[in-house]
């Protein structure tokens, strides 16, 4: 077996650090790096679930996805033919699925500290979310003002 051969598989490229222009240019470096987000922002409700041990189960040999920004050249390849996207996709889902439906993983959701609608927010929802920089509360976009931040305002951050 080659060097090359038994590098193929070893998270060893940082792709911002390749070109920090690489998600903007590519959709499907894009799309790989967002929800590698959710995903990491997932993995704290799943580390602490009891059903853990399934569910990790599922990222299988590639947890290191789960925890840095790192590619293989394997990833890079699986990357181009959208199978890494579908993979990545397919596992954020299943997640997302489960912690809304096990009650453990449910309720360490947040309410937003501007309205208190009552509906539990989640720090993976990216698109609808925003987490606080300061106090790490969690509000909807719709409701967040930096200046603004009852958390912050409350405990003097």
């Amino acid at each position: 077996m080659t060097l090359l051969e038994k590098l193929y598989n070893e998270p060893l490229y940082d792709l911002d650090a390749v070109n920090p222009y690489l998600s903007l240019k590519f959709d499907t470096v894009r799309s790989a790096m967002e929800v590698r987000k959710r995903l990491q922002l997932m993995k704290d409700f799943i580390v602490n679930c009891p059903q853990k041990s399934v569910l990790m189960q599922s990222i299988k040999t590639k947890s290191y996805l789960l925890d840095t920004q790192l590619f293989s050249m394997s990833d890079l390849v699986s990357l181009e033919k959208a199978n890494l996207i579908d993979f990545l996709f397919d596992l954020a889902s299943l997640w997302q699925k489960h912690i809304f439906s096990c009650e453990v993983c449910k309720n360490r959701g947040s309410s937003c500290e501007f309205c208190s609608n009552g509906e539990l927010l989640y720090p993976f929802k990216l698109k609808s979310v925003f987490e606080c920089k300061n106090c790490g509360s969690l509000a909807h976009l719709s409701c967040y003002d930096v200046s603004k931040c009852p958390k912050c305002l409350r405990t003097g951050v």
